[in-house]
């Protein structure tokens, strides 16, 4: 196997364990859907999906365990971070049922967007979340070795 697709590095860390953890999931599992788009037959068709199938699970999982940590903690900022995972869900479930009608093409045009996605959101919107975690740990609102 080459190069990943998309690679982890310290620029997409929060500075939260867990979903620091889970961003790196997200990120082999964009490596995984790059690398099923290898084929156009029936079999690599299916293959894409099956990891299609396991990232949505994987997201969804991902968005419940920010949303709780924001609610948990308070954060000003959960309306519309869970407005940008609803919008993001949207697209994806409208993104796959497109994929059975696209060409050869739309499962790699599909990965693209998913990297794009999660790099944007991860080093812009997700960040507000280690903001806010951390402000309270340093006004010993929140225990320092505090876990969700």
């Amino acid at each position: 196997m080459g190069q990943s697709f998309v690679v982890w590095d310290d620029r997409y860390s929060i500075g939260v364990d867990v979903v620091d953890e889970q961003h790196k999931g997200l990120f082999n599992l964009t490596n995984d859907l790059h690398d099923a788009c290898g084929g156009s037959n029936e079999a690599a068709k299916e293959h894409f999906k099956e990891v299609l199938q396991k990232a949505v699970g994987y997201v969804s999982l991902h968005f419940s365990t920010e949303e709780n940590i924001m609610q948990k903690t308070n954060d000003p900022g959960y309306g519309e971070h869970k407005k940008e995972h609803d919008l993001f869900v949207q697209k994806v479930l409208a993104e796959a049922a497109n994929l059975d009608k696209g060409g050869n093409d739309a499962p790699r045009v599909f990965v693209n967007f998913l990297r794009d996605w999660i790099s944007k959101h991860v080093t812009g919107t997700d960040v507000g979340i280690g903001r806010h975690v951390a402000g309270l740990k340093a006004r010993g609102l929140l225990k320092s070795d505090a876990i969700f």
